[in-house]
């Protein structure tokens, strides 16, 4: 089999962020080459989720190897010939390119070379198929991925996503939402690695497939299949929505890297015996910002501010942890913030299709 050297990288490129590499799953260190009918196809997986790429060749010849990825991504970046060919001799993949380069294949338990798994020729996607502009999944996915919890051990079902009409993700201390219906399909837990898969496709539209237990990806010449995780029913989504539908009394408007800045400032001076925790003042005209053991504030002054009903508006402090502010803030699209404030238990950042929830610590 004979392709182009600049293809074959470029197929590499869009596979790779397939590789597992976990050794102790033999699979998901291998890398799938295969051609027939003059098309190319490399796959990769994790051993949950499988990526697939495909090229057209000028080579005509039916060809399957399986190899051993760190190796081949390495050779094949480093070569610069025009073409790559492919050739097995003696039970061993022959590569052509600046040399001539041998490359042992890995081998099954019976001694036999390894059978890469292809779980798209076994599934039925007979299930209406979606196209879906990509931007709003990485919208999705930028919003809500620092509220994932990351103890699976205790919270399995709170590790993924929560896709359905909207997207959640939460880890009990901070819920965020994306009011955007990604996939037309019944509630879905989908794992962050799937999600930064599909977040890796260049393309501009999707087109999306969801059975019971799996999603299909298709955008041009790459491919996604992913299993989806099995416990949505563990996932208290009636909970979450209680906290996102939280009535805040007040709302402000804020400069968004000002009040980032100041917060990096005022961080310095934030005890970790505090549980790095600061003082957010809400003042008439402005929110200040300053440490737990006084001495260090700033001053962030507002650009809008309001109450949300027919009380009058009373200053006043809450305490909050540096750093999950700090994560929110930064995931927040837009150069101004709208906070919403006056409730004893947290304060949310919102936009017109997002909600950001974060816990407020006690005094």
């Amino acid at each position: 089999m004979k392709i182009k050297t600049n293809v074959l990288k470029e197929l590499i490129s869009k596979v790779s962020v397939g590789i597992g590499a976990d050794r102790s799953i033999p699979i998901t260190e291998l890398i799938r080459v295969s051609s027939k009918d003059g098309v190319i196809t490399l796959e990769t997986t994790d051993a949950t989720n499988y990526v697939y790429a495909t090229a057209t060749t000028d080579s005509k010849d039916d060809f399957y190897v399986v190899v051993y990825a760190e190796q081949f991504v390495k050779l094949i970046g480093k070569v610069t010939s025009e073409y790559t060919e492919f050739e097995i001799e003696d039970g061993n993949l022959v590569i052509t390119a600046n040399g001539s380069y041998t490359v042992e294949l890995p081998l099954d338990e019976d001694g036999e070379p390894v059978v890469y798994p292809d779980p798209i020729a076994k599934q039925d996607f007979a299930i209406p198929v979606n196209e879906v502009p990509l931007d709003i999944i990485k919208s999705a996915v930028q919003i809500t991925k620092t509220a994932l919890s990351k103890d699976y051990d205790d919270m399995p079902a709170l590790t993924n996503y929560y896709v359905g009409d909207c997207v959640f993700a939460t880890d009990g201390r901070i819920v965020a939402q994306y009011r955007e219906n990604l996939f037309s399909a019944e509630p879905r837990l989908i794992s962050p690695r799937l999600m930064d898969i599909i977040s890796s496709i260049t393309t501009g539209t999707i087109k999306v497939g969801v059975s019971s237990d799996a999603i299909y990806i298709e955008a041009n010449d790459v491919t996604v299949y992913g299993t989806l995780f099995d416990e949505s029913d563990t996932y208290e989504t009636e909970h979450v929505e209680q906290y996102i539908n939280t009535k805040f009394n007040n709302v402000c408007k804020v400069d968004k890297n000002q009040l980032i800045s100041a917060i990096d400032r005022i961080s310095l001076f934030v005890d970790k015996y505090d549980n790095r925790a600061l003082i957010l003042g809400f003042g008439t005209d402005a929110i200040s910002v300053s440490n737990m053991k006084a001495g260090s504030m700033e001053v962030v002054k507002y650009k809008e501010h309001r109450t949300k009903n027919k009380k009058k508006f009373e200053p006043s402090e809450v305490f909050i942890n540096a750093d999950m502010l700090m994560e929110q803030l930064k995931a927040y699209v837009g150069d101004v913030v709208t906070i919403e404030h006056g409730v004893d238990f947290a304060i949310a950042l919102v936009s017109e299709n997002t909600t950001q929830i974060i816990s407020l610590m006690s005094e």
